[in-house]
């Protein structure tokens, strides 16, 4: 019960955050409408929203286990902390300059369909919001230090208080400087969390033992959620081969969905994770780890589809109440609720995928982790080409590729859990 009580508090966090960003969401439509800067900057922040969200949702996975097991050593754990941070952040800006540089390549790949003036700005942006990357990284390092303190409200709170700087951002200066504000907003919103966990920050010192000690077993989680959370890019490289304006359309569509459901089932993933490192490593505690894992995803997949069904008759109502106004119109708000049940599969998927990965990230399986998520990716690529050589409709073989990238990965993750789980309870 003191776990659901938990789970319960964090969700009611997440979902005052996903209000946010619905406000946000709505504000921004009304502001800039579906116009192609706004197309612009979506192309543009899709591949550094992924990566900051992959590092928020997998660093902590690789640094917490590492640190939790120093905790009780006050100052062997501030010491890791100092010493892994410097080249944690280091190995930020080494990502973000390779993709500063790499920016018009990798905006062509995805967007040369739009011309070479769209691809030119996308790029321009993206060198920009790249540097999101070290920060993200420096943010999250130090709320793991509150996660492994088993105070898990601080760190959502602060992503909270980030968003609604985004918000009041967007609201004030929208207006005044255009689409080019929301490229600053991002990098703010991560400063701005960065300073409200910054109590744990014990000054920078660099080990590259421990860094790399880290990196190694970050690597394969974060390798797996940039191929399963690719969502936003698969979607904005679809919607690249359609008319103008269907970038913003889907993305709306998309986030609207995935968003909904996923804060219904962050809670219990949020808590599962600390509680399996100590469950599974304890031959005491295993059969506790194994109920506690069935009931997490029975519960999340529940909540999944019952979530995603309300979702349906309520998104439309929302959009027709909400979001026409300013630049977007009645027509806009139509082609976007005709796009919502295309992503009912994909959100419901990636709403509970992380579930039924954290006992193999608990069990330190992130090779096999990483494995499953490439062999998933081989399965969306083929299944992306499949249906553009039946010609199959965009946004059908979309939905196709995004349900077949998560679905693989939850069936294997499965059967591979169920192998160590046999072996677990001998």
């Amino acid at each position: 019960m003191k776990l659901a009580r938990k789970s319960l508090v964090i969700s009611v966090i997440f979902a005052i955050n996903a209000t946010v960003q619905l406000i946000n969401q709505i504000v921004m439509a009304r502001i800039f409408g579906a116009s192609e800067k706004l197309e612009i900057f979506l192309a543009a922040v899709a591949i550094p929203t992924m990566l900051v969200s992959g590092i928020y949702a997998t660093l902590n996975d690789a640094f917490l286990p590492i640190y939790g097991k120093l905790k009780q050593q006050k100052n062997e754990a501030d010491k890791f902390l100092q010493e892994s941070f410097g080249g944690l952040f280091l190995f930020g800006i080494v990502i973000a300059t390779t993709l500063a540089i790499s920016a018009k390549k990798i905006s062509w790949w995805l967007y040369s369909e739009r011309g070479l003036e769209f691809v030119e700005q996308v790029a321009n942006e993206m060198e920009i919001l790249v540097w999101g990357i070290p920060i993200a990284i420096g943010v999250v390092i130090l709320g793991s230090v509150w996660y492994a303190k088993k105070k898990f409200i601080q760190f959502p709170t602060a992503q909270m208080i980030g968003n609604i700087t985004i918000l009041i951002g967007v609201i004030v200066l929208g207006k005044m400087w255009g689409e080019i504000s929301l490229v600053s907003l991002f990098l703010i919103s991560l400063l701005v969390q960065g300073i409200i966990v910054g109590k744990e920050f014990k000054g920078i010192k660099f080990s590259w033992q421990k860094s790399i000690k880290v990196v190694k077993a970050w690597i394969p989680i974060i390798i797996s959620f940039i191929i399963f959370r690719s969502d936003g890019v698969i979607v904005k490289y679809f919607a690249g081969k359609l008319e103008t304006g269907y970038i913003v359309y889907l993305n709306l569509a998309s986030k609207l969905m995935i968003m909904a459901i996923g804060v219904v089932t962050i809670g219990i993933q949020i808590l599962l994770l600390p509680h399996l490192v100590e469950n599974l490593n304890d031959k005491a505690q295993i059969k506790q780890g194994v109920n506690l894992i069935n009931k997490a995803k029975i519960t999340s997949i529940g909540m999944a589809i019952i979530t995603g069904a309300l979702m349906m008759f309520l998104l439309p109502w929302i959009l027709d109440t909400f979001f026409v106004g300013g630049r977007f119109t009645v027509n806009d708000v139509m082609k976007v609720k005709s796009l919502l049940k295309w992503f009912l599969l994909p959100a419901i998927g990636l709403g509970v995928y992380p579930i039924f990965m954290q006992p193999l990230i608990a069990l330190n399986k992130q090779k096999i982790v990483a494995i499953i998520a490439m062999f998933s990716g081989l399965v969306a690529w083929i299944t992306a080409v499949w249906g553009s050589w039946i010609s199959m409709n965009v946004v059908q073989t979309m939905t196709l590729t995004l349900s077949s990238l998560v679905f693989t990965g939850i069936i294997l993750s499965e059967i591979v859990w169920q192998k160590e789980k046999i072996k677990l309870l001998r």
